[in-house]
């Protein structure tokens, strides 16, 4: 479910929002990093219905990439690239401006820790800033989230609201068993006004699913309406 809704980080890219031509056109030459491949259902995702996206995965373990292409069907060709690298790493060998979206869906080694996924060094002041830095005006951020503790969740929301100057937002699951899953998203500043409202995001969501089809089945304009949260903002570091 949540990473469905990570689709909606496309909705919020730039030239997603163009007017003129189709946002499907706009999301074309568009460049994406996947952190964590686990079956590679979101990277073959977006390989395939947004035409153009370039998507680099980043996988820590040799051995999930080739059962990904063994069993669950990954092709990795021209537009669809798979590293081989720890993602803390990588991030920070980049590039400035390098990619339009950073898609993070990682677990936890240790099962009994709070923050069940992604590990907490993905929320760490050096990942953060290096995410921002890679990121193109505009670009998207994006965490599958699953974290029992409440104040440890308002802790990393904080520590991206400093770094991304407030523009931060999450959707938190609407069902009772997993209400601690969450999918958090944070944009590096550009000229589009900030704070959004829900009607305006499931508007975007509605764009979306015009201009890829695929994503209708997700329901994110009701997931939105139902779902979004905006935190307080953040006047000094945490």
């Amino acid at each position: 479910e949540c990473v469905r809704g990570m689709c909606l980080a496309l909705a919020l890219l730039p030239r997603a929002k163009r007017p003129g031509l189709s946002a499907s056109k706009h999301l074309a030459s568009l460049k994406s990093m996947s952190i964590g491949l686990a079956g590679g259902a979101l990277p073959t995702f977006l390989r395939h219905n947004v035409a153009g996206l370039r998507v680099d995965c980043v996988e820590i373990d040799g051995t999930v990439v080739e059962l990904a292409m063994k069993f669950f069907g990954l092709a990795p060709d021209d537009q669809l690239k798979v590293v081989v690298q720890d993602a803390l790493e990588l991030v920070q060998q980049t590039g400035d401006a390098a990619y339009d979206l950073i898609l993070i869906d990682v677990n936890e080694v240790d099962e009994e820790a709070a923050m069940e996924a992604p590990p907490v060094t993905f929320f760490s002041q050096p990942f953060l800033s290096a995410a921002a830095r890679i990121l193109a005006p505009g670009g998207v951020l994006c965490y599958n989230v699953l974290c029992s503790s409440r104040p440890l969740f308002t802790r990393i929301i904080q520590r991206l609201q400093v770094i991304f100057a407030n523009r931060v937002f999450f959707l938190q699951s609407s069902s009772a068993d997993i209400d601690s899953n969450y999918v958090v998203f944070a944009q590096r500043s550009d000229a589009a006004p900030w704070p959004p409202c829900k009607e305006d995001l499931a508007a975007l969501a509605e764009q979306l699913e015009q201009a890829v089809p695929a994503v209708k089945t997700f329901g994110l304009p009701s997931r939105v309406l139902q779902q979004f949260a905006l935190p307080l903002p953040m006047r000094a570091p945490p």
